[in-house]
């Protein structure tokens, strides 16, 4: 250790006063306007868990700084214990806390003023669930928390202390070393380190699936906003847009009706019966048209009293888009290039991103805003993926993040996906980015304990095929199949060339 290293002091307290500003920001911007002065106690868990995911994630170039691609530690922080200790909160905030605070905020009563109620629900529901998660991994620990170490005994001629030099392979050097035998060895690893493994687990789970579709849909998605941004109209045009929206909403309501018959038909039936599941589906919807319907009123009263609104925020998004279609495009290459080839037991091509960033971390912050860049991207990428799933499919909830329009339950929703996601972020950057993350605490925790645990191996090994065919089908998806905005405005073009037709005939 070559001792306090001051710059990379000043780097972690300047990029963690960062983080907790850009989390603030981050609930500001989204949070409802009934909860901007109550549920205080979802806020602070909420912020508090955005703070330490992008922690997670900052860990392995605030590591990578500490080691100085050496494998003796060259700074002065205790990288294992801090790893240890922000993987281990991040299983308490996913597993316990956040469905707390979900089951807290969901049972407000109007008729209720105190906050009894609340956490006496929050406690019925969030304290057997815990125990029961917590004992499944207890159980799954003791029969299955071994890692198998594969050690060599080699044996070679002695040599004189002062001609060997540690950071050389003396037996390849010298080729005077034969292997004696193979000997593998069952060991077990720590509780602690074995909940890390099942959250990264669960979080790959998330990463492959949400994060293989937002990677394609979340640059489209901005260029496409760009696209169809808010343009101003005249005040004909939006009362006949109001009035539009206006017998939609009745239709809504009329629906709504509805579906408060037949939850109260289904009220002491199973959740598996016919009933129920008809119930579901219409409630999820009917949630998917008022998400809709909301987004067409916004849009609409923007176009109108704000004359379109901010065109600097929409070319933003623009360029915004056309910036993440490029890290997307990157990430694909460096996949297919490097992480690919590793899996499949293959020569990496090229280390590509690893080679970049271990050029621009010799520079203080450049190399941590790059790489900071990269992985939050993903990141980003996993909670536009969860919103696409949860529009499509049922097995999914909706919890869409709206601008100022977002109630508490869904940013902790949110917050706890991204949440377990980080975790499986940091162990997938410190394999994909070998060449830069080498001799990291990361890398030997993941690459050396979690990714070797027993049965758990199988999965990772699948992950990323998983992940490249989801950004493959979400790509041919985008560019063949059209929206549904698309078809709509090519019916009516349709329509309307019929009617020109008929009145030409006429």
């Amino acid at each position: 250790m070559d001792g306090i290293d001051l710059v990379l002091i000043i780097e972690s307290v300047v990029f963690f006063v960062l983080l907790a500003i850009g989390s603030l920001y981050f609930l500001i911007y989204f949070q409802h306007p009934e909860d901007k002065w109550v549920a205080w106690a979802p806020k602070i868990v909420a912020l508090i868990g955005l703070t330490l995911a992008c922690c997670n994630i900052l860990l392995l170039p605030l590591d990578v700084q500490n080691q100085r691609g050496e494998a003796v530690k060259k700074g002065s922080l205790p990288m294992y214990t801090l790893n240890i200790i922000c993987f281990i909160l991040t299983a308490v905030f996913a597993i316990i806390i956040i469905p707390f605070m979900m089951f807290y905020y969901e049972g407000y009563d109007d008729t209720d003023n105190t906050t009894k109620k609340q956490y006496m629900n929050a406690i019925k529901w969030s304290i057997p669930t815990s125990v029961i998660i917590i004992g499944i991994i207890g159980v799954l620990w003791y029969l299955f928390g071994t890692i198998k170490i594969e050690r060599k005994e080699i044996s070679s001629s002695l040599i004189s202390s002062e001609n060997f030099d540690y950071k050389t392979n003396f037996c390849e050097s010298s080729n005077s070393c034969y292997i004696e035998k193979v000997v593998e060895n069952d060991v077990k690893v720590s509780i602690f380190m074995y909940i890390i493994a099942i959250i990264s687990f669960i979080g790959w789970f998330l990463f492959s699936v949400f994060g293989g579709v937002g990677l394609i849909t979340l640059p489209s998605d901005l260029i496409t906003s760009f696209k169809n941004r808010p343009k101003p109209i005249g005040k004909e045009k939006y009362l006949k847009m109001k009035n539009e929206i206006g017998i939609k909403s009745q239709t809504l309501m009329n629906k709504n009706f509805e579906i408060e018959k037949l939850r109260e038909s289904a009220k002491n039936k199973s959740r598996f019966s016919k009933d129920v599941k008809e119930l579901k589906r219409q409630e999820k919807e009917f949630q998917k048209s008022v998400l809709a319907l909301e987004d067409e009123y916004n849009k609409m009263e923007e176009s109108y009293t704000e004359k379109g609104g901010n065109i600097l925020i929409q070319f933003g998004k623009l360029l915004l888009g056309i910036f993440g279609g490029i890290l997307s495009f990157v990430w694909v290459l460096h996949i297919v290039l490097y992480s690919l080839m590793k899996t499949l037991g293959k020569e990496p091509i090229s280390a590509f991103l690893s080679t970049i960033l271990s050029t621009f971390s010799k520079i203080p912050f450049v190399g941590t805003a790059l790489y900071s860049a990269l992985a939050f991207w993903l990141l980003t990428s996993v909670i536009n993926g969860s919103m696409k799933f949860g529009m499509k499919f049922e097995i999914f909830a909706i919890h869409p993040l709206v601008i100022k329009g977002t109630l508490m339950n869904s940013l902790l929703y949110n917050v706890g996906i991204i949440l377990f996601t980080t975790v499986a972020i940091v162990q997938f950057l410190s394999t994909a980015l070998g060449g830069y993350a080498k001799y990291t605490t990361s890398q030997k925790i993941f690459g050396i304990q979690i990714q070797k645990l027993k049965y758990l191996s199988y999965g990772y090994n699948y992950f990323l095929f998983i992940y490249l065919a989801l950004i493959f089908i979400t790509l041919l998806l985008c560019i063949f199949v059209p929206t549904r905005k698309a078809i709509i405005k090519k019916s009516r073009v349709s329509s309307g060339n019929e009617e020109s037709l008929k009145s030409n005939k006429v």
